[in-house]
């Protein structure tokens, strides 16, 4: 009897011992997940797009403006050649330009006479290493000429001072303007970070960086609380006239991030802030080495973006 009871027990032992076995090896983890955190909705290059679009939009304001401008001055020297005897000149002569500073698109009106009331062409001239290029005519008479300078005017970093010269549709041309400062289109771009360091988590912990359009970080730990500092980007030094314009951090929701032993959420316990003080950078011409330190606690995840946006004159490099 007692040996029955000895057998009986010790086969409720033995079941005990694998039940037990059974429900550690569902909820111990043997290797990392493996599949990726599903990210709060957040597109670096879209915000590129929506700063390109807001700057597109300051631009088309000021040259409607300057069409508004000129459209007044053309109305007024029709005013006047109603009542004042109007210059007559054997050769084209250009009195005035409407703008002293100019992009490309903008609008000018070349104030003159003996232009002739055929049309003929406008040079722009002084763009070096650029070719001379010819001011895009819409209307012309023989007091005045109303163009725009070509939007595909690009590459170039500096401001220039150019001129222009008007020829008549009989060759004739006049001397060339007063000079006119053309400043370059400005366009947004977002800096394709190289990583220098990742820092190791808990264990096991395991680090992905994605390089597209931006990049994101993940760290994630099954049992004890971590910590570290990612360092990125070797010094750039911009040139051509870039600077930086913003550098963004972004904490992502963990949601999603699961596999067949258990789920991870982002809680409080997790934070990414950026080391140095990033405004310092704004406007300055040089993104030094950076770094993200993060903290994640247990059974927990971290994920984050980094962006860094610069902005400088369409067509050029900026490094």
């Amino acid at each position: 009897m007692k040996s029955s009871k000895h057998i009986l027990s010790g086969i409720i032992l033995v079941m005990a011992i694998v039940f037990m076995s059974s429900v550690f090896a569902q909820v111990t983890p043997t290797q990392p997940p493996t599949q990726p955190p599903i990210l709060q909705t957040f597109d670096p290059n879209r915000k590129l797009r929506e700063l390109q679009a807001a700057e597109d939009r300051k631009r088309v304001s000021r040259q409607q403006a300057l069409r508004a401008e000129i459209t007044k001055l053309v109305q007024k020297d029709v005013e006047i050649k109603k009542t004042k005897k109007v210059e007559i000149c054997t050769s084209p002569k250009i009195f005035s330009v409407s703008s002293r500073e100019v992009n490309p698109g903008d609008p000018v009106y070349i104030r003159g006479c003996g232009f002739g009331i055929s049309k003929g062409s406008v040079t722009i001239s002084h763009l070096f290493p650029l070719k001379d290029r010819q001011l895009e005519i819409e209307t012309w008479v023989d007091g005045g000429i109303v163009g725009k300078i070509p939007q595909d005017i690009t590459g170039f970093a500096d401001p220039k001072a150019i001129t222009l010269k008007v020829t008549t549709a009989r060759g004739q041309a006049s001397d060339p303007s007063t000079s006119l400062t053309l400043k370059p289109v400005r366009v947004y771009m977002l800096v394709e970070p190289t990583v220098v360091t990742i820092a190791p988590g808990g264990p096991p912990n395991n680090c992905l960086y994605h390089s597209s359009g931006g990049y994101y970080v993940e760290h994630y730990n099954y049992t004890q609380h971590c910590r570290g500092i990612d360092i990125f980007c070797e010094t750039i030094q911009l040139k051509n006239n870039w600077v930086v314009h913003e550098f963004g951090l972004k904490i992502h929701n963990c949601q999603g991030f699961t596999n067949r032993w258990f789920s991870m959420e982002c809680t409080a316990d997790e934070w990414a802030i950026p080391v140095q003080n990033y405004n310092l950078w704004v406007g300055k011409s040089t993104i030094p080495q950076y770094e993200i330190s993060w903290g994640c606690g247990p059974n927990r995840a971290i994920v984050y973006s980094a962006y860094i946006y610069i902005l400088g004159p369409r067509g050029t490099e900026y490094r």
